[in-house]
């Protein structure tokens, strides 16, 4: 369910994936029990923006963990980052994402397609956006 991120994935990928991070891009790993269960990240698009994305093994599914991760995502751009507006989107068919997005506060944009690794081919996506609230680095320290 990930446009970078290959099916089945080998540890060379990983580590493949790992060296294409750019230097301008913002990953972290989302570890659970000392095991890494998924990750979640930003590059920065247009200025004041961030596309983020993020991803959780199919066995931790379901458990709040990508809405939790991305969650502090949205926080750390909007708040150390300064980021005013975020964009992110997900396949069709992955109505689990939009239902972590929608918890975000995200709105729908459009729809657009996107490359799959996994899949190897575009597939349809819808496109979402969420401002930085006007208040929010005065309330940021709060969060």
């Amino acid at each position: 369910m990930t446009a970078r991120i290959p099916f089945p994935y080998t540890a060379d990928e990983a580590a493949d994936w790992i060296a294409s991070i750019g230097p301008d891009e913002f990953v972290r790993a989302v570890v659970l029990d000392g095991e890494l269960i998924g990750a979640t990240g930003y590059y920065p698009g247009e200025r004041g923006a961030a596309e983020i994305g993020y991803w959780i093994g199919r066995p931790w599914w379901g458990q709040g963990f990508a809405t939790e991760a991305a969650e502090a995502l949205v926080r750390h751009t909007f708040g150390s980052q300064g980021f005013r507006r975020l964009t992110c989107c997900h396949f069709v068919d992955n109505p689990r994402s939009a239902r972590v997005i929608e918890k975000l506060g995200f709105r729908v944009t459009g729809s657009c397609s996107a490359y799959s690794e996994a899949r190897r081919r575009d597939i349809a996506t819808i496109r979402y956006e969420r401002t930085r609230p006007l208040l929010y680095s005065f309330f940021a320290e709060a969060y």
